[in-house]
């Protein structure tokens, strides 16, 4: 016997047992069987005309079959209560959940295509490394201490260890830079805070000015190599972005160019470097526009400028940095305060005079 024979014999019995097991699918099994048997006997008996059967046979299956499929979908959804509305409903957040998380995938990528392009171009050799630093501080400064207390700094030199990040916030707009600051009190016991600076925060040293004080700025083109050198050797933070959108009018001077900044929908982005032989932070910024007669929205090219440790860093600027679980957008700097918490391992700076922890007041 031919095996093609064989095979719609096996096929038929298959759908005969079927249909004896599911009475709801009968049509459906009971037009297969017919199939598989007209062809079964076409091919053995030469019967020409059983595949005409056949075909139907197998054409009536499918169409039964899907007819079955959509009454069975709509009695589960009717058993759901999901009507039409809600059905809409659905489809319409499985949408937007769709687009949501391409977006988010496309950002992502970005993130991770400007990251590689960030390390061949600068070609980084140090990456996200803590700092050492000695910050002299002029005045006395408290912070509060979980579980309670406070510490408190300065005046004078103290010393401390930071370390620096970009996180991703739930807002795609906002992407702040995360700083771990680690100090050594007094008594040898290790403190650390983490704390949050979005980027306008780091902007704001060189946006707000209005005409006749811009500040002066220089090109990452015409950059001097030992501030190149200082991207390789000591990069801490890359892509760190922000909305800004006061809808004024600020000005900055990028090498010999007077460039009007309209703060309307800018997105820039920041990157962060820390210059070990200065003891200062450089600050890259790419993706300003700048308006003209011709064109209100020309790119400005990538510009530098320096951040001294006593303008960014917690001990000297609190109000600059934020809680963890801030939210960047509805909180004001310094609403509420960075907290430290015991730090028992991992790398801590030298003891600091300077430091000292306050025990909470008992009434």
């Amino acid at each position: 016997m031919k095996p093609f024979v064989i095979l719609a014999l096996v096929m038929m019995a298959l759908a005969l047992i079927r249909l004896v097991r599911s009475p709801l699918r009968r049509g459906i099994f009971g037009a297969l069987a017919v199939a598989w048997g007209a062809a079964a006997s076409a091919s053995h008996f030469g019967i020409k005309g059983l595949y005409l059967l056949s075909g139907i046979g197998f054409v009536t299956s499918l169409i039964l079959g899907l007819t079955w499929k959509r009454r069975a979908l709509k009695q589960i959804e009717r058993l759901a209560g999901i009507t039409p509305e809600r059905k809409a409903e659905f489809e319409a957040q499985e949408a937007r959940e769709k687009v949501e998380r391409l977006e988010r995938e496309k950002q992502e990528s970005e993130a991770g295509e400007r990251e590689e392009a960030f390390r061949k171009s600068y070609r980084v050799e140090r990456w996200r490394e803590p700092i050492p630093l000695e910050l002299n501080l002029d005045a006395v400064s408290q912070f509060i201490v979980s579980p309670g207390g406070q510490l408190e700094m300065g005046p004078g030199e103290i010393s401390i260890l930071v370390e620096a990040d970009v996180i991703d916030e739930e807002d795609e707009e906002t992407r702040p830079v995360q700083f771990t600051t680690t100090v050594c009190d007094l008594e040898g016991q290790g403190w650390q805070a983490i704390s949050l600076v979005p980027a306008v925060g780091l902007l704001g040293r060189v946006l707000g000015f209005h005409k006749g004080n811009a500040p002066k700025l220089t090109s990452w083109k015409n950059a001097p190599e030992e501030w190149r050198k200082v991207f390789r050797e000591c990069t801490l933070a890359i892509g760190a972005t922000d909305l800004l959108d006061s809808r004024d009018y600020y000005e900055i001077q990028v090498d010999d160019r007077l460039l009007t900044i309209p703060e309307k929908y800018q997105g820039p982005r920041v990157d962060l470097a820390w210059d070990q032989k200065m003891g200062r932070f450089l600050v890259r910024v790419e993706g300003l526009y700048h308006s003209t007669e011709e064109d209100p929205m020309q790119e400005v090219p990538p510009f530098l400028f320096v951040l001294a440790p006593t303008q960014l860093l917690l001990p000297s600027v609190p109000a600059l940095h934020f809680r963890k679980d801030a939210d960047l957008i509805e909180e004001e700097p310094g609403e509420y305060p960075v907290e430290f918490t015991p730090r028992e391992s991992g790398q801590l700076p030298e003891i600091s005079a300077n430091i000292r922890r306050l025990e909470p007041e008992t009434s």
